[in-house]
């Protein structure tokens, strides 16, 4: 969680706002296999299904953070859907369907995570390559926002995966075999 710079009151108004525009569309939402697992302040976690996959498969969940939210643009952590352990960035890299975005980059300079290079990402605008690009720019669009957030998350890393390969490796276990008489 990021040190609280401003009011949480202030943020947590503009949070409920956010949320409540999103959770409109909850349904249609959902249909895109972007499911809302929580939206408590200052947190919104989404997970994100492969929906073109029969049958659909978890890809990823997001967590983002509202905390100082508009004085600073959200923070995305990026979570494997089972373990909500951070860094799935290597496990999206191995999807069959192709490359892993170019604005999904290793590692932040600060967090060491991976996190999405796009202006209205707090990870962007605390990145020192975007020191020139700042939040106050963008803080009055619509990039920050949790559709604009979740929407670019998912047409980078999630829309367009449409295949999976499997592969098994067997061992031979050696079992006896009784005669039959």
């Amino acid at each position: 969680m990021q040190q609280l710079l401003i009011d949480p009151k202030v943020s947590r108004k503009k949070f409920k706002k956010e949320v409540k525009d999103l959770l409109k569309y909850k349904s249609e939402l959902r249909k895109r296999g972007w499911i809302i697992e929580s939206a408590k302040f200052p947190i919104v976690r989404v997970t994100f299904l492969a929906i073109r996959l029969t049958p659909p498969i978890a890809i990823l969940t997001v967590d983002i953070d509202f905390t100082n939210y508009n004085l600073c643009a959200p923070s995305i952590r990026f979570l494997n859907p089972v373990t909500l352990t951070p860094n799935c960035l290597q496990a999206l890299r191995k999807l069959p369907s192709g490359e892993v975005s170019n604005l999904m980059i290793n590692a932040h300079l600060d967090t060491r995570e991976p996190f999405l290079c796009l202006p209205g990402t707090n990870e962007y605008h605390t990145h020192p390559q975007h020191d020139g690009d700042s939040w106050d720019i963008h803080r009055y669009t619509r990039e920050g926002s949790l559709f604009f957030l979740l929407d670019n998350i998912c047409k980078y890393l999630v829309q367009n995966i449409s295949a999976f390969h499997l592969s098994f490796q067997f061992t031979q276990i050696g079992f006896i075999q009784e005669a039959v008489e």
